[in-house]
């Protein structure tokens, strides 16, 4: 089944929960296979896809970690100010110096 989405920001989201879905069952898998590098390498490779689809999603949309704050304007921080996915998109947060 093809899973269809009406923005990027979802179509983000989505990707981000697949390769997070993927790394999860992979470390599983690597509990009781810890010599497999066919499957080490599989699991690098969707970290650093999950880790680009983050980093995209924060630079747009704002951070979904701590970690993505680090990754953006050091003047503000961002986890604070900006609304998180969940959050209803009207509703917005004014600067207060």
């Amino acid at each position: 089944m093809m899973t269809t989405y009406k923005t990027n920001k979802d179509k983000l989201l989505g990707d981000i929960n697949i390769f997070s879905l993927f790394i999860v069952d992979m470390l599983e898998y690597l509990d009781t296979h810890p010599y497999d590098s066919k499957a080490i390498d599989h699991i690098k490779h969707y970290l650093r896809l999950k880790e680009q689809a983050a980093a995209e999603y924060a630079k747009q949309y704002g951070p979904l970690t701590v970690s993505n704050t680090l990754e953006l304007d050091n003047n503000e921080w961002k986890w604070a100010t900006m609304p998180m996915p969940w959050v209803n998109q009207d509703m917005h947060f004014e600067r207060r110096d």
